[in-house]
Parts: structure tokens; C-alpha cells; sequence
């Protein structure tokens, strides 16, 4: 049997369920030329896209790629193929993608901002809210509860985690903890990285909405500027200068800190879990 290219199944699949460019255009938010340079081979979709399409049609991407019968790529060999051939701001927004999309088959579903701005926050899993697989050389760990959404992996690399025996790097690594370890700081923090929070301030609108004294809450902002969590400028006004700092937020410390939370505060047990052990550091690589 002649193998069919993704063209040819596309626009056939779109046939059988009796649905016209126009449609197939308006589900995947794309406009019909797409979908049409799509079935005549002219440009591919990107990878978000070729998910979505297997969604619409209820069937797998291998299907979709004409590579389920005889040959069918794994998910590694898939995504290789797929963007090795991007450069990397590209292929890095196409993993993003993938992320995307694979979260509602982790967490069941997740909302779209609506019109009236409210956020996307994806549904608790009813099933597999806390995952955990542990090899000597990866670790993954998805978490799906009211309190924490959480994906996070780990792998070796190539040093060896040698910097974890570096003075100046353990020096460094204290430094965020000691900061960490406040509870002061971790209600600035949280203010910091709420939207209520203007992207600039004082030291003084800090106290005021998070309880903490001014010369605590001064403190504790001049510290994040050495983390790097906040900007710190002065302000010449007419009645005299004034300390402003700024702050967009930071993933990375919000990351560290739910991190925290769901070690101490999270459910000890796992839905799914491969455990092996975790000794990442030494070893035959």
C-alpha cells in the first residue's frame, strides 16, 4: 500500500467528518489560507498546531504524519526530527508549545485568559495529581492540586554538580536561602509578585501593604536587589530624593519558594510514582 503524506490525510480526514477549510481554520484559530497551504504541502503546521489537529480529529500525530503503519517515531526520535532543523529561539518556542499542549492531557484541562482578563489556571487532575519519576541520572516531578501546579525535571550535566563543592558558588547558594529563610521576606515576596503590587516602589508601600516594620522591609528589599529580585534607583523630586525600586517579578525565586512549600507542606504520597534512587552526583555517566 502507497504511504499517504500528511497532505493527502489531512485533507482527507477533513472530508470524512464532512468539515471545510473555513472550519478546521476557525478551530485551530488560524486562518483558512493556512489550512489550505497545509493540504497543498506548500508549509507545515508547527507543532502546537499538528496537536491540535490530532485533538480536532481524534486521532494520534502518528496518524496525522502518515507513520503508523510499518514505521512510528517515538516521542524522542519525534521531536528531534522535528526541531533539529529550527534554530534555537525557534525550537525553544515549539517545546514551550508542546508544553502547552500537553497539559491538558496532565491536568485534565486548562482555561484560556477570557475577555475579561481572568487568569488560566489548569483544572485539578482527578486522578494523578502527584507524579514522581526518580532514576540515578532524571527527575520529574508534576504536581496538580489547588495549591501548587508544578513541573519540574532534573538531569545530570556535565560537571558533575562540581559546583556544589566551589566555596564562592556555596557562598552565592547560601546567600538566596539565608534570604529565603525570613518569613519577612517571604511576605514581601509574595506582595512583590502579586499584581496588586506596582512595578515600582518604596520601601514605605512595601510596609504599609505586607505588615512588615520600614526598617525590616527596607532591608529585606535592599537584599533582594543583591539577588537580584528588585532594581534600586533614586529619585531626585522636588521634596527631596527618594529610594524607588522596581520589581517585574522573578519565575525562577516564585519556582524555588513553591518548591519549599510543597517539600514541607505537601502531601508526602504520590499517585504515580517510579521511584529509584536519586544519586545524581558521582557515578558512571
Amino acid at each position: 500500500m502507497e504511504k499517504k503524506e500528511f497532505p493527502e490525510i489531512l485533507a482527507g480526514m477533513r472530508s470524512e467528518r464532512g468539515m471545510t477549510q473555513e472550519e478546521v481554520a476557525a478551530a485551530l484559530s488560524v486562518s483558512n489560507k493556512t489550512v489550505s497551504k497545509w493540504e497543498r504541502g506548500d508549509s507545515s503546521p508547527d507543532l502546537a498546531s499538528l496537536v491540535r489537529l490530532a485533538e480536532l480529529f481524534e486521532v494520534t500525530t502518528d496518524t496525522l504524519l502518515g507513520v503508523s503503519c510499518g514505521r512510528t517515531l517515538s516521542g524522542d526520535g519525534f521531536s528531534r526530527d522535528a526541531l533539529s532543523r529550527l534554530g534555537y529561539p525557534d525550537s525553544a518556542l515549539r517545546s514551550f508549545g508542546i508544553v502547552r499542549s500537553i497539559i491538558p492531557t496532565i491536568y485534565g484541562s486548562m482555561s484560556r485568559r477570557d475577555e475579561g482578563g481572568s487568569a488560566a489556571v489548569p483544572e485539578t487532575a482527578p486522578g494523578m495529581p502527584r507524579s514522581r519519576i526518580v532514576t540515578d541520572d532524571f527527575f520529574d516531578l508534576t504536581v496538580n492540586s489547588d495549591n501548587v501546579n508544578l513541573a519540574v525535571m532534573l538531569l545530570r550535566n556535565k560537571s558533575d554538580f562540581s559546583w556544589l563543592s566551589d566555596e564562592g558558588s556555596l557562598n552565592k547558594i547560601s546567600e538566596l536561602f539565608t534570604e529565603l529563610s525570613r518569613v519577612e521576606a517571604l511576605k514581601i515576596y509574595a506582595f512583590i509578585h502579586n499584581a496588586a503590587c506596582s512595578e515600582t516602589f518604596t520601601a514605605d508601600y512595601i510596609s504599609k501593604n505586607t505588615g512588615v516594620d520600614l526598617p525590616t522591609a527596607t532591608d529585606v528589599l535592599d537584599r533582594a536587589v543583591g539577588i537580584g529580585l528588585c532594581t534600586k534607583n533614586t529619585a531626585h523630586l522636588e521634596e527631596g530624593d527618594a529610594v524607588i525600586y522596581g520589581s517585574y517579578g522573578e519565575g525562577m525565586i516564585l519556582s524555588a519558594i513553591t518548591l519549599a512549600y510543597e517539600y514541607m507542606c505537601g502531601a508526602r504520597g504520590y499517585d504515580y510514582n517510579c521511584g529509584g534512587t536519586c544519586k545524581m552526583i558521582g557515578g558512571e555517566k
